[in-house]
C-alpha cells in the first residue's frame, strides 16, 4: 500500500513537472513572439522616417515600437494640421518626422513634469524638428469636469488656437489619480476637426477601458477601435467615418 502511495505521489509529481515545463515553454514562446513584433515595428518606424540620431529608448514607460508605428500610420494616412500630445517624448519625435516628411503640419506636445519637458525640448533641438514641434509646459491644475474634481494640463498653457486632427493622449501618469486621462475628451472636443482621430496608449489597463467606457456613453458619436498592441490602443473617430 505504502508502495503505491508512493507511486502515485512521484506521478503527480512528475505531471506537476511537465506541466510547468510546459507553461515555461508557452512564456518564452509569447515573450520572442512580443519581441519579434516590437523588433519589426522598430525597424518600420526607422525605414519610413529620415532620422538624423538614434531615437530614445521605447517600451516600459516610454511608448512602445507598435504603438508608435500605429500613430505613424495614422498620421500618414489623414495627413493632420495639427497634432496635440498629452505627454512628451519619443513619440514627440515619431510624430514631428512625420509631419515633416509630409511637409506641413504642428505638434503641440504638452508635458507637466519640468524634467520631461528639458529632455523633450533637447531630444526636438538635437533632430532638428523644433520647426514642426512647440513643447508646452502645462502644470497640473485643479479643474471640474462633469461635477467631479480633477487634475490635469493647464489648458491657458496651451493654447490651442485651431482645430485638432489627431490628439494622442499618454499622460498624466495613472498616479496622479484614478482614470487620470478621462478629462481629455470632455475639455478638448470643442477643438476637435470634424475628421478626429484620438489614439490612447495602455489601454489594456482598467482605468483606460472604463474612461473609453465613460466617452462613449457621453459621445455616442464616437466609435472605437480596441488594438492589441503591446500595451493596449484604442482608436476613438466620429461614426460618421
Amino acid at each position: 500500500m505504502e508502495n503505491d502511495n508512493l507511486k502515485s505521489i512521484q506521478s503527480t509529481i512528475k505531471q506537476l513537472l511537465d506541466q510547468q515545463a510546459q507553461n515555461n515553454i508557452n512564456i518564452q514562446q509569447q515573450l520572442l513572439h512580443q519581441l519579434y513584433q516590437q523588433f519589426e515595428a522598430y525597424i518600420m518606424i526607422c525605414e519610413m522616417l529620415d532620422l538624423r540620431h538614434p531615437l530614445p529608448p521605447m517600451r516600459v514607460w516610454a511608448a512602445s515600437p507598435d504603438f508608435l508605428s500605429l500613430l505613424l500610420g495614422i498620421i500618414m494616412e489623414n495627413k493632420p494640421d495639427l497634432v496635440v500630445e498629452l505627454g512628451s517624448g519619443v513619440s514627440t519625435l515619431v510624430i514631428a518626422y512625420a509631419l515633416q516628411k509630409q511637409g506641413s503640419g504642428k505638434l503641440l506636445s504638452v508635458e507637466h513634469e519640468p524634467e520631461y519637458l528639458e529632455k523633450t525640448t533637447r531630444q526636438v533641438n538635437l533632430h532638428g524638428l523644433d520647426d514642426y514641434v512647440r513643447v508646452i509646459h502645462a502644470p497640473l491644475t485643479p479643474c471640474q469636469v462633469n461635477g467631479k474634481q480633477w487634475k490635469w494640463y493647464n489648458m491657458e498653457s496651451i493654447g490651442i488656437e485651431e482645430n485638432i486632427d489627431i490628439l494622442v493622449i499618454d499622460g498624466p501618469p495613472s498616479t496622479v489619480q484614478p482614470r487620470s486621462r478621462y478629462p481629455a475628451v470632455p475639455l478638448l472636443l470643442d477643438y476637435f476637426s470634424e475628421d478626429v482621430v484620438v489614439l490612447l496608449d495602455n489601454a489594456a489597463r482598467p482605468d483606460e477601458r472604463a474612461i473609453v467606457d465613460e466617452w462613449l456613453a457621453t459621445y455616442p458619436d464616437f466609435n472605437h477601435e480596441f488594438l492589441s498592441c503591446e500595451k493596449g490602443a484604442t482608436v476613438l473617430r466620429r461614426s460618421s467615418r
